[in-house]
Protein backbone atom coordinates (compact mmCIF):
# COMPACT_ATOMS: atom_id res chain seq x y z
CA UNK A 1 0.00 0.00 0.00
CA UNK A 2 2.77 2.43 0.91
CA UNK A 3 4.51 1.59 -2.37
CA UNK A 4 1.42 2.60 -4.38
CA UNK A 5 1.13 6.00 -2.62
CA UNK A 6 4.82 6.66 -3.32
CA UNK A 7 4.27 5.93 -7.02
CA UNK A 8 1.27 8.28 -7.09
CA UNK A 9 3.32 11.04 -5.47
CA UNK A 10 6.15 10.51 -7.98
CA UNK A 11 3.73 10.63 -10.91
CA UNK A 12 2.03 13.68 -9.45
CA UNK A 13 5.42 15.36 -9.03
CA UNK A 14 6.39 14.48 -12.61
CA UNK A 15 3.05 15.74 -13.92
CA UNK A 16 3.50 18.98 -11.98
CA UNK A 17 7.04 19.43 -13.33
CA UNK A 18 5.81 18.79 -16.89
CA UNK A 19 2.99 21.32 -16.46
CA UNK A 20 5.41 23.96 -15.17
CA UNK A 21 7.82 23.22 -18.03
CA UNK A 22 4.99 23.52 -20.56
CA UNK A 23 3.87 26.87 -19.12
CA UNK A 24 7.43 28.22 -19.21
CA UNK A 25 7.90 26.95 -22.76
CA UNK A 26 4.67 28.60 -23.92
CA UNK A 27 5.65 31.87 -22.26
CA UNK A 28 9.04 31.83 -23.97
CA UNK A 29 7.61 30.97 -27.38
CA UNK A 30 4.92 33.65 -27.26
CA UNK A 31 7.41 36.32 -26.17
CA UNK A 32 9.82 35.45 -28.99
CA UNK A 33 7.65 36.62 -31.84
CA UNK A 34 9.63 37.29 -34.99
CA UNK A 35 10.52 40.91 -35.63
CA UNK A 36 8.94 42.51 -38.67
CA UNK A 37 11.05 44.76 -40.91
CA UNK A 38 10.00 48.40 -41.05
CA UNK A 39 10.58 50.95 -43.79
CA UNK A 40 13.24 53.66 -43.77
CA UNK A 41 10.41 56.21 -43.72
CA UNK A 42 9.01 54.64 -40.54
CA UNK A 43 12.47 54.70 -38.93
CA UNK A 44 12.87 58.35 -39.89
CA UNK A 45 9.45 59.25 -38.46
CA UNK A 46 10.21 57.54 -35.13
CA UNK A 47 13.69 59.08 -34.89
CA UNK A 48 12.27 62.55 -35.49
CA UNK A 49 9.52 61.92 -32.91
CA UNK A 50 12.28 61.21 -30.38
CA UNK A 51 13.86 64.57 -31.22
CA UNK A 52 16.63 63.46 -33.57
CA UNK A 53 17.56 65.21 -36.78
CA UNK A 54 17.73 62.74 -39.66
CA UNK A 55 19.62 62.78 -42.92
CA UNK A 56 19.03 60.81 -46.11
CA UNK A 57 22.32 59.00 -46.80
CA UNK A 58 21.10 56.79 -49.63
CA UNK A 59 23.47 58.33 -52.22
CA UNK A 60 26.51 57.69 -50.00
CA UNK A 61 25.89 53.93 -50.15
CA UNK A 62 25.04 53.50 -53.84
CA UNK A 63 28.52 52.10 -54.60
CA UNK A 64 28.32 49.36 -51.96
CA UNK A 65 27.93 45.68 -52.82
CA UNK A 66 24.57 45.65 -51.11
CA UNK A 67 21.68 47.43 -52.83
CA UNK A 68 20.28 50.26 -50.71
CA UNK A 69 16.75 51.44 -51.45
CA UNK A 70 16.92 54.11 -48.76
CA UNK A 71 19.36 54.98 -45.99
CA UNK A 72 18.65 57.26 -43.05
CA UNK A 73 21.27 58.48 -40.56
CA UNK A 74 20.86 59.93 -37.09
CA UNK A 75 23.79 61.77 -35.56
CA UNK A 76 23.84 63.41 -32.15
CA UNK A 77 26.93 64.17 -30.04
CA UNK A 78 28.73 60.81 -29.72
CA UNK A 79 25.90 58.81 -31.33
CA UNK A 80 25.65 57.66 -34.94
CA UNK A 81 22.89 55.34 -36.17
CA UNK A 82 22.17 54.36 -39.75
CA UNK A 83 19.12 52.48 -40.98
CA UNK A 84 19.06 50.85 -44.39
CA UNK A 85 16.18 49.45 -46.34
CA UNK A 86 17.72 47.17 -48.96
CA UNK A 87 16.41 45.38 -52.03
CA UNK A 88 16.59 41.90 -50.47
CA UNK A 89 17.35 39.89 -47.37
CA UNK A 90 20.64 38.87 -49.02
CA UNK A 91 21.71 42.52 -49.37
CA UNK A 92 20.86 43.17 -45.73
CA UNK A 93 22.81 40.05 -44.70
CA UNK A 94 25.83 41.28 -46.65
CA UNK A 95 25.59 44.73 -45.05
CA UNK A 96 25.37 43.05 -41.64
CA UNK A 97 28.44 40.90 -42.32
CA UNK A 98 30.49 43.88 -43.53
CA UNK A 99 29.58 46.04 -40.55
CA UNK A 100 30.14 43.22 -38.06
CA UNK A 101 33.63 42.68 -39.51
CA UNK A 102 34.32 46.43 -39.23
CA UNK A 103 33.20 46.46 -35.60
CA UNK A 104 35.26 43.38 -34.74
CA UNK A 105 38.40 45.37 -35.57
CA UNK A 106 37.75 47.27 -32.31
CA UNK A 107 37.85 44.12 -30.16
CA UNK A 108 40.34 43.83 -27.37
CA UNK A 109 40.82 41.38 -24.52
CA UNK A 110 38.42 43.24 -22.24
CA UNK A 111 35.66 43.54 -24.86
CA UNK A 112 32.16 42.17 -24.37
CA UNK A 113 30.24 40.89 -27.37
CA UNK A 114 26.93 39.18 -28.12
CA UNK A 115 25.73 37.53 -31.29
CA UNK A 116 22.33 36.14 -32.29
CA UNK A 117 21.28 34.64 -35.61
CA UNK A 118 17.83 33.15 -36.30
CA UNK A 119 16.54 32.97 -39.86
CA UNK A 120 16.38 36.49 -41.29
CA UNK A 121 17.25 38.04 -37.92
CA UNK A 122 20.82 38.77 -36.86
CA UNK A 123 22.17 40.93 -34.07
CA UNK A 124 25.73 41.64 -33.01
CA UNK A 125 26.82 43.94 -30.20
CA UNK A 126 30.28 44.86 -29.01
CA UNK A 127 31.40 46.99 -26.09
CA UNK A 128 35.03 47.99 -26.58
CA UNK A 129 37.25 50.98 -25.90
CA UNK A 130 34.40 52.72 -24.07
CA UNK A 131 32.12 52.49 -27.12
CA UNK A 132 29.04 50.47 -27.98
CA UNK A 133 28.67 49.01 -31.47
CA UNK A 134 25.54 47.35 -32.84
CA UNK A 135 24.72 45.69 -36.13
CA UNK A 136 21.19 44.32 -36.53
CA UNK A 137 19.38 42.83 -39.49
CA UNK A 138 15.66 42.20 -39.73
CA UNK A 139 14.57 40.80 -43.08
CA UNK A 140 15.72 43.22 -45.77
CA UNK A 141 16.61 46.01 -43.32
CA UNK A 142 19.83 46.71 -41.50
CA UNK A 143 20.68 49.01 -38.57
CA UNK A 144 24.14 50.06 -37.51
CA UNK A 145 24.94 52.01 -34.35
CA UNK A 146 28.16 53.38 -32.95
CA UNK A 147 28.08 55.41 -29.76
CA UNK A 148 29.86 56.22 -26.55
CA UNK A 149 29.01 53.62 -23.92
CA UNK A 150 27.02 56.19 -21.93
CA UNK A 151 24.62 56.62 -24.89
CA UNK A 152 23.64 52.95 -25.18
CA UNK A 153 20.17 53.69 -23.79
CA UNK A 154 19.52 56.15 -26.64
CA UNK A 155 20.17 53.37 -29.17
CA UNK A 156 17.89 50.99 -27.29
CA UNK A 157 15.15 53.63 -27.07
CA UNK A 158 15.19 54.24 -30.83
CA UNK A 159 15.28 50.52 -31.67
CA UNK A 160 12.39 49.87 -29.26
CA UNK A 161 10.42 52.66 -30.98
CA UNK A 162 10.66 50.81 -34.31
CA UNK A 163 10.06 47.36 -32.79
CA UNK A 164 13.64 46.13 -33.17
Amino acid sequence: MNNINTKKRILTGKAFACAVLLIVLLAVLTSCTPKEPVTADFFEEKAQALGYTTEDVTDQYMQEDFKVIKGIAVESDCLYITFFETDSSDSAALAFAVEKANFEENKEDSSEETSVSMGTYQKYTLVAQGNYFLAERVGKTFVSADCHGADTQKVTELLDAIGY
